[in-house]
């Protein structure tokens, strides 16, 4: 969380999109972040609550997921290196990590129910980050061109 805000906050945003402040291309501005990470957090947390009703989940995840979608969809090429396990050192394209994050998280929530780890609560907030970049700039940018 800490290190993908400054990051997805400096993304730039073209400036014919809504989202944009000035003349020139800026960055998603902090009044833009909020409903963003609360958007997060709400579609990580109902997608899990939508297919288990009786489970409870906790944390962060949905919110750092949906964050990870948006600025995999903004810097697909970007490398991003991780430990897997705390051990293996991995670097991944951004848009590789988030494909492998969608198979996991449908897989887990599909066949791991009883799994201690949200496969649904990361799901959801993957695809509201895809989502939320597609509605925020691929649309609007769309939208300006046919003008």
């Amino acid at each position: 969380f800490l290190s993908l805000s400054p990051a997805l906050m400096s993304t730039k945003v073209p400036s014919s999109s809504w989202a944009s402040r000035s003349k020139h291309s800026v960055g998603l501005s902090k009044p833009l972040l909020w409903p963003f990470l609360v958007g997060g957090a709400l579609s990580g947390n109902l997608l899990f609550l939508l297919v288990r009703p009786n489970g409870s989940c906790l944390g962060l995840s949905g919110v750092v997921c949906s964050m990870l979608g948006a600025y995999a969809c903004a810097s697909p090429e970007k490398v991003m290196r991780l430990r897997f396990y705390g051990v293996l050192p991995v670097s991944l394209k951004m848009k590789r990590l988030v494909q492998a994050l969608l198979v996991v998280s449908l897989a887990g929530g599909l066949f791991q129910p009883s799994s201690p780890i949200c496969h649904l609560g990361h799901l959801g907030g993957l695809l509201f980050g895809i989502l939320y970049y597609q509605s925020l700039f691929v649309k609007r940018r769309t939208r300006n061109a046919l003008n």
